[in-house]
C-alpha cells in the first residue's frame, strides 16, 4: 500500500516500510504536493514561517523542542483538514498514535487561528480595501459592492446530543459555514459553527448582521454586500 495516493510521480513506488513522510514531503514535485496537501509548496511554507512566529511569540515552543516536529504537526493537520481520511488511518500514514493525530489536530487550529489574529489573513476590508473591491466589482454591473455572502454545509457525524438539530433540509447532518469573499474569492470574514438545521438568514444575523449593528465592521460610501435570495434586503445587504 503506498503512502501518498498517488506515489507514481516520484521517483519510485513509496510504502510505509521504506520511507517516513519526513522523507518523502520535500521530495514531492508542486503538483503532487498540491494534489496531497491542496496547496502550494510555497504557500505551506509561508503559513509555515508564520505559525513558527506565533508559536515562539507566545511561548509555546520549550527548549529542545525540534523544528522538524512543528513542520509534521503542521503536515498532519493540513492532511487531515484536505483529505477525506479517518484520524486511524492519517495516524498510521505518519507514523504516530491516533490519540496525537486528535491532539496535533486540535492544537494546530488554535495556532492556526491565532496566526490569522496576528497577521489579519481573513479580515474585514479597510475602506482603501473596499473602494478597490467596488471598483472591480462595478465593472461586472454590481456597483458599491464589497463583498459576496453565502452559507454552506458542513457534513458531520450525527452528534450525540440533539442530533435532529443538525438536519439540514437535505436530510443529512451539518454544520453552517458562513463566508464573504472579495472580487479574488479570498474570505474576508467566515463564521461557522450553528446546527445545519438553521436557515442560511439566521446564521447571518447570529454573526455578520451582529458586528454591523456594534460597528465592529464597518460599511464605507454607502457600500454594501451581495447574497442570494434566501438573505433580506437590508441597509448593507442586497439580493
Amino acid at each position: 500500500m503506498a503512502i501518498w495516493e498517488d506515489p507514481s510521480n516520484l521517483s519510485d513506488p513509496v510504502t510505509f516500510s521504506e520511507r517516513t513522510p519526513e522523507d518523502i514531503v520535500p521530495l514531492m514535485p508542486d503538483r503532487q504536493f498540491r494534489i496531497n496537501f491542496r496547496m502550494s509548496p510555497t504557500v505551506f511554507e509561508d503559513m509555515l514561517r508564520k505559525i513558527n512566529i506565533v508559536f515562539i511569540e507566545n511561548n509555546n515552543r520549550h527548549v529542545g523542542y525540534p523544528k522538524t516536529l512543528l513542520e509534521k504537526e503542521v503536515t498532519v493537520t493540513i492532511w487531515c483538514l484536505g483529505n477525506p481520511e479517518s484520524f486511524r488511518s492519517v495516524a498510521e500514514r505518519f507514523g504516530i498514535s491516533k490519540s496525537t493525530c486528535s491532539n496535533v489536530l486540535y492544537r494546530t487550529c488554535h495556532l492556526l487561528l491565532q496566526v490569522n489574529k496576528t497577521f489579519k489573513i481573513i479580515s474585514w476590508p479597510t475602506k482603501a480595501r473596499q473602494q478597490e473591491i467596488s471598483r472591480h466589482l462595478g465593472c461586472a454591473g454590481f456597483p458599491g459592492i464589497i463583498g459576496c455572502v453565502d452559507g454552506s454545509h458542513i457534513e458531520i457525524i450525527a452528534p450525540k446530543t440533539y442530533p435532529n438539530s443538525y438536519i439540514n433540509r437535505k436530510s443529512y447532518h451539518s454544520v453552517l459555514l458562513q463566508g464573504v469573499c472579495d472580487q479574488k474569492l479570498l474570505f474576508t470574514n467566515v463564521y461557522t459553527g450553528e446546527a445545519g438545521s438553521i436557515h442560511d438568514y439566521t446564521l447571518y444575523r447570529s454573526d455578520l448582521f451582529a458586528k454591523i449593528i456594534s460597528g465592529e465592521v464597518a460599511f464605507y460610501e454607502d457600500s454594501h454586500l451581495v447574497a442570494d435570495l434566501a438573505y433580506k434586503l437590508a441597509s448593507n445587504l442586497t439580493s
